[in-house]
């Protein structure tokens, strides 16, 4: 619901990790777990990079919200198999399975907070709003159900809500700001030109440039922030997808999923730092423990990387 594998790596963490080990499973799995799945969450609607992505690349956002819906779901199957067999070879306790009638009280209790993205996919794909407009009615309609539905809201929380949003909000515009006026200089230098001869001096078929440029951003991915990453490398990489006719939405979903794993990566990986400090496990333990995820996350990369057609066939079919 977030949209950022950090806020739903530092909100959903806490109670998840609880429940994980109150229920048996130790520490660095719980842990693993937890910040392994953050990584879904920026990839299926609503999601704050495809938003920046989008804007940095000139392509529809509601298309790119719509391409990485199969992506997201790829990794998440990855994500189910690899816990299936850890779970299975550590002998980690197993809750019985749902009755129907279990199932259906948990998904009428979950319904309503589940149109959100109903509501901003479908109001964008209808042509009801845009997708900023559709970020104003999916806060307007989580504050009806947070304050009026649920009653779970007071005004002490709104209150820091809007806090918090201001914060974020204005950090993101001096990230983006700063973006461009970098964005500019580089152009200006005509280093985009540069790296675009290194590349066509070497690189033979659009494959090999998204398998080289995989790599460069799952290093960057290491360093530096999502939102920061994307809006200061798009203007050096523009011209190279264009130069090899590489749809500029296939390669923003391989970005965002690069940055994702670049989030669970040291030195610098955000998601690392938090689900570290609210699992309350070192950092060295943390990654050994997300060694078998960082697998099964490459693997939905690679898929996404050679089958273009796992991003693309979902917008062409709604969209046309």
């Amino acid at each position: 619901m977030s949209g950022a594998a950090v806020s739903d790596a530092a909100g959903l963490g806490q109670v998840q990790i609880r429940a994980m080990r109150n229920h048996g499973y130790d520490k660095g799995f719980s842990s693993a777990v937890t910040a392994a799945s953050s990584t879904i969450g920026p990839m299926i609607p609503p999601s704050l990079p495809a938003v920046v992505y989008a804007v940095a690349a000139g392509i529809s956002v509601g298309a790119l919200f719509i391409a990485g819906i199969l992506p997201g779901l790829i990794m998440a199957g990855l994500l189910l198999l690899m816990v299936a067999i850890l779970s299975h070879r550590r002998g980690y306790p197993r809750e019985p399975v749902p009755t129907a009638g279990e199932a259906w009280r948990a998904f009428r209790g979950a319904f309503l907070p589940l149109l959100t993205p109903v509501i901003i996919i479908g109001g964008i794909v209808e042509g009801t709003f845009t997708a900023t407009e559709a970020a104003a009615v999916a806060v307007l309609y989580s504050a009806l159900l947070g304050g009026v539905v649920y009653r779970e809201m007071k005004w002490a929380d709104f209150v820091q809500v809007l806090r918090e949003t201001a914060q974020l909000s204005a950090a993101i515009g001096l990230i983006v700001a700063a973006a461009t006026l970098y964005g500019s200089v580089i152009i200006r230098a005509q280093i985009p030109q540069a790296v675009l001869e290194a590349f066509t001096s070497f690189a033979t078929s659009p494959l090999v440039v998204l398998l080289v440029l995989n790599l460069f951003l799952l290093l960057v991915g290491c360093f530096l922030e999502t939102i920061a990453a994307i809006t200061i490398l798009m203007p050096l990489l523009m011209p190279i997808l264009q130069a090899f006719e590489i749809d500029p939405m296939h390669f923003g979903v391989i970005m965002i999923l690069n940055l994702m794993i670049g989030l669970l990566t040291p030195p610098l990986g955000l998601v690392l730092f938090v689900v570290s400090k609210i699992g309350e496990i070192s950092m060295v333990e943390l990654v050994r423990a997300l060694g078998p995820f960082y697998l099964m996350l490459v693997i939905a990369l690679v898929i996404v990387t050679v089958f273009p057609a796992v991003v693309l066939w979902l917008p062409n079919m709604v969209l046309g």
